[in-house]
């Protein structure tokens, strides 16, 4: 069952902790700061050429898309970045934790009672996107960017014998 807990939750043995690479959390969504850039350069060089027309226009029109173009280009690697640094991975005995988000932090934990497989979907190198499927469907849990998987993968699969038995994937996927 994923459950959100506090920081101070119990006092359980840390099997095995990471974080995501530093480059590849970054530039996971870089395909849409490539489709982004273009709209952002030529919004950049006509919205002064259109307001000089129709001041009116700047606030109704030119302000949210540039705004818009600019979050797509370079604000979302921005955040993506200032992100990165609270994001963390923790193993303990019984559950798997995973701190994330900027502004606000948040916990999410998957017990490992409820693991019923997992996926690994190669980013690049030896970096990887693991994603845990708990038992009931609407449950899973995902470590973005995870540098040198095996560590977390040789604890989950020594500490679940039958679901590695059962419904393990580890095949690249979508």
């Amino acid at each position: 069952m994923m459950t959100k807990t506090s920081p101070a939750a119990t006092a359980e043995p840390v099997l095995w902790q990471g974080c995501p690479a530093p480059r590849a959390f970054t530039f996971r969504h870089w395909r849409w700061s490539v489709a982004s850039l273009p709209a952002f350069a030529g919004l950049l060089f006509l919205a002064p050429r259109a307001t000089a027309e129709f001041p009116s226009t700047m606030f109704f029109c030119w302000l949210p898309a540039l705004l818009a173009a600019g979050y797509g280009s370079l604000g979302q690697l921005l955040q993506a970045r200032l992100e990165w640094s609270g994001v963390r991975y923790v193993l303990f005995g019984s559950r798997l934790q995973v701190s994330r988000g900027w502004p606000l932090r948040r916990r999410e934990e998957l017990l490992l009672q409820d693991l019923a497989g997992w996926r690994v979907l190669p980013v690049a190198g030896q970096v990887v996107t693991l994603r845990l499927h708990g038992r009931a469907a609407s449950r899973s849990l995902q470590l973005l960017c995870l540098e040198g998987p095996q560590g977390l993968l040789r604890h989950l699969q020594d500490n679940l014998p039958a679901a590695r038995d059962k419904n393990i994937d580890t095949a690249p996927g979508p």
